[in-house]
């Protein structure tokens, strides 16, 4: 049974390969399997559709590649740079009317950016651009290695700056063996941020035991 209330978020990171997709069809596996019909999108991606195809599998959704992945440059770069070389235009405001439509035949969701918080999408326009676009509540992903503090703190407070919600830092262990610096970093993230924290070393910990602020019906965006 899909819970009343919709649950849309949008999927980011402190940078890239970080994993946020692996954190992000992690959820939408874990959501399918507590009965919820979930969707997961990527609508801009470069050098390979890989992450779609992950988002799709998790999601276990039957929707077209094309529809989850609108916008797809071959060119392994950010995107205003990828659609500069290959002589194409990436517009903002169109990449969000693909998106909104699907979300609300979803009740739960995620959006996922490319690159970091501020990744380059186009001349003048940075990922959080289409985070606010389409007004979702944020998901940070840091990976956890020297330098994750400032990096998460910085895009956290670059949300707070864009009118966004942070909804919550999933701290990336795959990187750390030592759970003892796992558990010292979140709760240096918890003090310094004011949200929730959820660190895991194997994406498996997140679809078996996803933590409660990321379960469908612990929050609710307005109709």
């Amino acid at each position: 049974m899909q819970p009343e209330k919709r649950f849309h978020l949008f999927l980011s990171g402190t940078g890239t390969d970080v994993g946020k997709t692996v954190c992000g069809a992690a959820l939408l596996e874990a959501w399918r399997r507590l009965g919820w019909r979930p969707v997961g999108l990527k609508p801009i991606a470069t050098g390979s559709q890989d992450d779609a195809l992950r988002l799709q599998a998790g999601a276990g959704t039957e929707m077209p590649l094309s529809a989850i992945n609108p916008f797809f440059f071959r060119c392994p770069a950010a995107p205003a740079i990828a659609a500069e070389e290959e002589g194409r235009t990436l517009n903002l405001e169109e990449v969000a009317a693909r998106v909104r439509p699907l979300l609300w035949k979803f009740s739960c969701a995620i959006v996922e950016g490319v690159g970091g918080w501020k990744t380059p999408l186009t001349r003048t326009e940075t990922v959080s651009d289409l985070a606010a676009a389409l007004g979702l509540p944020v998901i940070v992903v840091a990976l956890c290695r020297l330098g994750v503090l400032n990096h998460a703190l910085l895009t956290v407070e670059s949300i707070r700056a864009a009118g966004l919600t942070p909804l919550g830092i999933l701290l990336n262990g795959f990187s750390e063996p030592s759970a003892r610096t796992r558990a010292q970093t979140a709760a240096c993230l918890r003090r310094h941020v004011g949200v929730s924290v959820a660190s895991f070393r194997e994406a498996s910990e997140l679809r078996d035991c996803p933590p409660p602020w990321l379960l469908p019906g612990s929050r609710s965006e307005s109709d």
